[in-house]
């Protein structure tokens, strides 16, 4: 089901956003600690009476260690999500793109259901394991004409470390205080260390993408298009928010934007990048008959302008074992601890929670600060049922391959049920002649007893007793 693949494409991409987030602080988390080591050396060494000698040339070095180790952490770890991010979304075209399509792109005569031995061969045919050639070629990729390695150092703006260092031993053999100086030379040390998790933030979203991609081209001519999302929040650029649910087709026709105007976030049209950008790209099928042509199924895959819901059921589903730091990136920090505040005792907090149950999208802020305990009930209750309705389309195709109407869904099959009966002690003997047939008498229903009637009182006469005597 293309509209199926469609839906849940978009929710596992924006699940593998939190993944890519939660990735790169955790890589941005060691630079710190590696930066805090070395910042550690410098001070101890500026601490020492009499300066050392070599002190310039130390911490020069030290300071060019700084960027070094910098430098090849980021590009490790990147490494790391190109690779991880690749592996997961192979994996997810292989459990969520249509057996049917996919049978069809290898040219195989069963198109219901892939055998194992097929699954693999899909795998090693449309989606081969990413060489580490494209790994470094997508890692090292220039943007907007800059470099890997001159694109970090303008971002993290480390001034010369022979400069640096020799103002520090210059300032120290003039008397000033170890805090003076390490104050003057702190803050190019700690740019490179607050830079270092912006940049592993924004270059791991670039990675990721690319590397998504990359696993999204085995699909070949299955993919008319790409459908841009954006994270509806407060903190969304606002024509990021006016491009959001926006196809770029590949063969577009009237007034459908082209691939060509496309953006691969977080780069933009014209190739700039936009830091810290949470939009994502996911691939778009050909839509379907089955929902295409079915209004009440459509509504529940489209919000009210026509935009492709992201499939709650899959974010449901991953939101219950997600880690808090990866529920933050999904949801925001502030949205995070407003609902759980809410939670009432032994309450479990659930997707459902953030949803507004019309598009899909996550409620505002402000919304949920101001809902009344009886409304977020309801509105968590119609979530449910949504879920539950998409949760039961998505079992239809994966079990039938389309969807089929209500009165044509096939009975359950339920086996009869045969008491065993244990074998006689000793041989009954046969029958000479059958017992007649004889039915079991039919019961009568009960018949309600008829209600009593109340007697019918005579009115009483209101002639007095005298005239009474003489009507006698």
């Amino acid at each position: 089901m293309a509209t199926l693949f469609n839906s849940r494409a978009a929710a596992q991409v924006g699940i593998e956003q939190a993944r890519t987030l939660a990735h790169a602080d955790r890589i941005a988390d060691t630079i710190d600690a590696q930066v805090g080591r070395v910042w550690g050396r410098i001070l101890r060494l500026m601490a020492a009476r009499p300066l050392p000698l070599d002190a310039t040339d130390k911490i020069a070095g030290w300071l060019r260690e700084v960027y070094s180790l910098t430098l090849h952490r980021l590009a490790d770890g990147m490494a790391g999500i190109a690779r991880a991010s690749h592996a997961r979304t192979t994996n997810t075209l292989l459990d969520d793109t249509p057996q049917a399509a996919l049978a069809v792109a290898l040219s195989l005569r069963e198109a219901r259901q892939l055998t194992e031995p097929q699954r693999r061969q899909v795998q090693a045919q449309l989606f081969p394991a990413l060489p580490a050639d494209r790994v470094t070629q997508i890692v090292m990729q220039p943007t907007n004409g800059m470099t890997w390695n001159a694109r970090i150092a303008r971002i993290s703006g480390l001034a010369p470390p022979e400069q640096l260092a020799a103002l520090v031993v210059q300032g120290m053999s003039q008397g000033q205080t170890v805090d003076r100086m390490a104050r003057m030379i702190l803050p190019s040390v700690q740019r490179v260390r607050t830079s270092a998790r912006r940049i592993a933030r924004t270059e791991g979203m670039r990675v990721a993408h690319e590397a998504r991609m990359t696993a999204y081209d085995g699909l070949g001519d299955l993919v008319i298009g790409y459908q841009i999302h954006a994270t509806m929040d407060w903190r969304v650029r606002p024509h990021h928010a006016a491009r959001n649910g926006t196809i770029y087709y590949r063969n577009p026709g009237p007034g459908q934007p082209s691939t060509a105007q496309m953006p691969r976030p977080p780069l933009e049209a014209d190739g700039s990048v936009a830091h810290n950008c949470r939009c994502y790209l996911t691939p778009v099928l050909s839509v379907d008959p089955d929902i295409e042509n079915n209004p009440a199924a459509k509504a529940l895959f489209t919000d009210n302008d026509r935009k492709l819901v992201p499939d709650p059921v899959t974010y449901a589903d991953w939101f219950a074992t997600a880690s808090d730091q990866e529920r933050r990136w999904a949801v925001g920090a502030r949205r995070l601890a407003t609902v759980t505040a809410q939670l009432k005792p032994g309450e479990q907090l659930t997707w459902s929670h953030f949803l507004e149950p019309t598009t899909g999208a996550l409620l505002p802020l402000q919304r949920l600060q101001g809902e009344t305990q009886k409304r977020r009930q309801t509105r968590i209750g119609r979530v449910d049922d949504v879920i539950a309705q998409r949760r039961e389309l998505t079992v239809q195709a994966s079990r039938f391959g389309y969807l089929i109407p209500p009165d044509e869904l096939p009975e359950p099959e339920t086996p009869p049920i045969i008491s065993p009966t244990p074998p006689p002690s000793t041989p009954a003997p046969a029958p000479s002649k059958l017992p007649p047939l004889v039915k079991a008498p039919v019961k009568a229903k009960p018949v309600a007893p008829a209600k009593r009637r109340k007697p019918i009182k005579k009115p009483k006469s209101k002639a007095k007793p005298a005239q009474r005597r003489k009507q006698k």
